[in-house]
């Protein structure tokens, strides 16, 4: 992202900024990675607003709510290429779905393969099924149960169950991710010889992706998908493989610009307060204050003070929570410059805690060098969400 093009737009602060050609970039280059019998799900929690940039570069989304759907639907995806997921999908929400398209469900318990069943029974749709497999979690079903669904399925005769899903989690180790897809071999193996079926695996492998200084930013996209294509190629083609990417996909996109508003020294410790704050910026999960983020310190109006200081970077909200950087060295910070935290197009946009303080919610653009910034989602006020008006007032 050019230093100019931020600056000129510093006035926008706080703003996400999604850049749609390293997006597509890093979507053809896992393309490249992935054997001919794997395709790419993006799951579209990670970030909705990256939908309409995706078309043509992944073959599925995968959507776990109605609104996502509602997104997805917005963003001109067909129902043909969505994976209607998720713990609590009410008959209601099936029967949407399947106006608008969608084929493929997935099922997380018995009560919602039956729920299936009466929804294609009453519109004499075909739906295809994947059963999800759990892995320990509230999510999906043991083996137990599973089989007693493959050995009830052909009770639904508008039902199909062609695949499982299987995800545990993200961030992982390669070692972990290994693990799961043998596992999940062996069991597709077991399925097939008990039931002749050659079912579909649907995987999240939550592959890792780099955030902190000290990591490796280099090899992690050969590195991930290495692990992942050389045991899906080394089980043979007889397997069909749908990848299911959210945060490997989009993290490296996008960037999070906020505006130093306030500097002070307290007990000899330097701070610097931010118009944003952790209601924006959440991807780092729990370590996100202790470790160093890739930030960009970008100077308006000329220079600071001289030498280097050690800062704690805190936010706009009033807890003691809000601190997205507890130590990082910058020279001549100053009021008014920019930091531009990078690698964060993945979840930040939708997993703040966007009405606490009732503080604005950022503007959000989406990028490319052939079309510039275009703004895609104004600042939004928040404090109607939070208020009850006195009676006969207006305001």
């Amino acid at each position: 992202m050019q230093t100019d093009l931020i600056k000129e737009y510093g006035s926008h602060s706080p703003m996400y900024i999604f850049d749609k050609d390293i997006l597509r970039d890093r979507a053809e280059k896992i393309r490249k990675l992935m054997p001919d019998n794997g395709e790419i799900c993006y799951a579209v929690k990670a970030n909705p607003f990256l939908v309409g940039s995706l078309k043509g570069m992944v073959r599925k989304y995968e959507v776990c709510s109605p609104g996502e759907l509602d997104i997805c639907m917005a963003g001109c995806i067909q129902g043909e290429d969505i994976v209607f997921s998720g713990v609590n999908k009410e008959e209601g929400d099936m029967e949407r779905a399947l106006r608008c398209g969608v084929r493929i469900f997935t099922v997380e318990s018995e009560k919602q393969m039956a729920d299936v069943c009466r929804c294609a029974e009453r519109n004499k749709e075909s739906v295809c099924v994947l059963l999800r497999l759990t892995s320990g979690t509230q999510f999906g079903v043991d083996e137990t149960v599973l089989e007693r669904m493959l050995d009830n399925g052909n009770g639904c005769r508008y039902v199909e169950i062609t695949g499982i899903q299987y995800f545990s989690g993200t961030q992982k180790k390669a070692r972990k991710i290994e693990e799961e897809l043998q596992y999940l071999i062996a069991y597709y193996k077991k399925l097939k010889e008990k039931y002749s079926c050659c079912l579909t695996i649907e995987y999240g492998p939550g592959l890792p992706v780099p955030y902190f200084e000290g990591e490796n930013f280099e090899t992690e996209l050969e590195t991930g998908m290495g692990v992942l294509t050389d045991v899906m190629t080394s089980a043979g083609r007889d397997i069909q493989w749908v990848i299911e990417m959210g945060r490997f996909l989009a993290a490296s996109c996008g960037y999070y610009v906020t505006k130093v508003v306030d500097i002070k020294e307290n007990h000899q410790k330097h701070y610097c307060i931010v118009d944003g704050g952790i209601n924006h910026v959440n991807y780092y999960g729990q370590n996100m204050a202790m470790r160093v983020p890739l930030i960009d310190h970008i100077h308006m109006d000329g220079e600071g003070e001289p030498g280097e200081k050690e800062w704690t970077i805190c936010g706009s909200l009033c807890t003691t929570s809000d601190v997205l950087v507890r130590k990082t060295v910058k020279k001549g910070l100053k009021i008014g410059d920019l930091l531009v935290f990078k690698n964060i197009g993945a979840y930040s946009v939708t997993e703040g805690i966007y009405l606490f303080l009732s503080r604005k919610m950022p503007e959000i653009y989406l990028y490319s060098a052939g079309e510039g910034m275009k703004l895609v989602r104004e600042a939004l006020e928040t404090s109607g969400f939070n208020r009850i008006s006195c009676p006969g007032n207006s305001k």
